[in-house]
């Protein structure tokens, strides 16, 4: 029921009708996707789906990893691998990234501290880390809602990660200090300084 109320999609009853379409995007070049998506922002079809993170052996769900779909004006989906490369490279990915943080918290916000759902994974560009005008709102935001840093994961890539500069890192620092965690996702090299990731509030590596 939480995640109804957050806006994401629920799966059908059985009599329902079928769930929207993936739209092709083979023959959508840059130009048109970024349209597809300024028009999905602007219209706020930028939807929330919760992926289940479960335990084993009994397969319980422990956590949601938050993920972004766009649908386009006739209702059908676009997937994140077609579309955040263009939104990375057009500065749009803030925007998104900040659906994603919003829903999120209000998710978090109707579970309650009761549920057996110990936290969500929102996946976060470093570009919306290190923009300059987004991020001080960001900031603003977690910190209003630092109530709930135990059970908010933001998770980066280990290539964004790596890509950062020392002075950079501050971005995470900042988070760090009101109390959020973080997460490594598409983890490709183990050759890693692990203990100072730790040290600077890296609690989940996904392998």
């Amino acid at each position: 029921r939480a995640v109804e109320a957050a806006g994401a999609p629920a799966p059908p009853e059985p009599e329902a009708p079928a769930p929207a379409e993936t739209v092709e995007t083979a023959q959508i070049d840059s130009r048109q996707m970024l349209d597809v998506m300024s028009q999905a922002i602007e219209a706020g079809r930028v939807d929330l789906y919760f992926q289940p993170v479960v335990t084993l052996p009994d397969r319980r769900p422990g956590y949601f990893e938050a993920l972004t779909r766009i649908r386009t004006e006739a209702d059908n989906l676009v997937l994140p691998g077609a579309y955040l490369p263009v939104a990375e490279s057009s500065g749009l990915i803030p925007l998104i990234d900040n659906v994603l943080l919003v829903k999120s918290v209000q998710t978090l916000r109707r579970l309650g501290p009761q549920s057996p759902i110990k936290g969500v994974f929102c996946n976060i560009s470093v570009k919306t880390l290190l923009d300059p005008e987004f991020f001080p709102e960001l900031v603003e935001f977690m910190e209003e809602n630092a109530g709930l840093s135990d059970s908010l994961i933001f998770e980066l890539t280990q290539a964004g990660l790596l890509s950062l500069t020392e002075a950079e890192l501050g971005a995470l620092d900042t988070l760090a200090a009101l109390g959020y965690g973080f997460g490594l996702d598409h983890v490709t090299e183990f050759d890693m300084d692990f203990v100072g990731m730790r040290d600077r509030a890296f609690r989940f590596v996904k392998v």
